[in-house]
């Protein structure tokens, strides 16, 4: 498995102050094997971060904040991306080779979700268009909302051909490593591999969640024998319709590698 967290601030971002070497030391400490250096519109902090790590991979990411006021981010990013509109955002970001990421998907006034829904639920050419052109939906992170955590889990019912993610969009260090993504794959420093893999490959999606009493709860996680299963579960959610969203999500994320390692059984036998 290959340990990452594809969207994390730096001292680059108008809201964060955490310093680059913290943020690399602190992502190592948790036992990431890659990071996705991921600023508001910049990524003059990618190569310092680069120079900063001895073991952690580090991606060029960008957090585009649109026109029409929905972020998108973009992954292994060659230059920076010049474009506001949205749909120009997605088209440049393709046009350097990267993956687009749909962040926070139902964030009030910032998610692209959001914005279809606040069409009175009708899905405009844009929102359409630009659903059709996303690599990679953020189905969690620790900044969410339960209710957005859950309309995510919603959409994603009836559009499960789309590679989900969780990151944890921290803006603070204390923020990384309360989600990450783990793909069932080799570590690998090669971006096209890393590309294919976060399009194709088997994944746990591990997230915590804030309580009520405003205090974090640490991950809890159960792991048997990989080769033949992989349980997952999220400790002291806040009510038990979440507890059952959650549950319902590591078990699809259980499911897809039991089934892919009954498909490559069949395919040796």
């Amino acid at each position: 498995m290959m340990r990452m967290d594809l969207h994390i601030h730096t001292e680059h971002s108008f809201d964060c102050e955490s310093s680059i070497a913290a943020i690399v030391r602190k992502s190592e400490e948790v036992g990431l094997d890659l990071i996705a250096v991921c600023d508001h519109e910049a990524l003059s902090a990618v190569t310092l971060a680069r120079d900063c790590s001895e073991r952690v991979k580090v991606i060029a990411a960008a957090e585009i904040n649109t026109e029409q006021g929905v972020h998108i981010v973009g992954l292994f990013l060659k230059d920076e991306v010049h474009s506001r509109h949205l749909l120009d955002v997605i088209d440049e970001i393709h046009s350097q080779k990267g993956l687009v990421l749909l962040p926070h998907p139902f964030r009030k006034g910032k998610g692209l979700l959001y914005l279809k829904e606040d069409s009175r639920g009708d899905i405009t050419e844009i929102t359409a268009e630009a659903l059709s052109k996303i690599d990679l939906i953020e189905l969690a992170t620790p900044r969410c909302r339960p209710e957005e955590i859950i309309r995510t889990h919603e959409f994603l019912k009836m559009h499960s051909d789309i590679p989900q993610v969780v990151a944890s969009n921290a803006h603070s260090l204390d923020e990384i490593g309360r989600a990450y993504l783990e793909l069932d794959i080799e570590k690998s420093d090669n971006e096209t591999e890393l590309k294919a893999a976060l399009l194709n490959a088997s994944r746990l999606l591990r997230f915590e969640i804030y309580r009520d009493e405003g205090i974090w709860e640490e991950p809890v996680s159960r792991q048997q024998d990989i080769k033949s299963d992989i349980l997952r579960k999220t400790r002291q959610l806040i009510s038990s319709p979440i507890r059952k969203t959650v549950g319902n999500i590591y078990r699809k994320s259980s499911d897809m590698i039991s089934r892919k390692k009954e498909t490559g059984k069949k395919s040796t036998s």
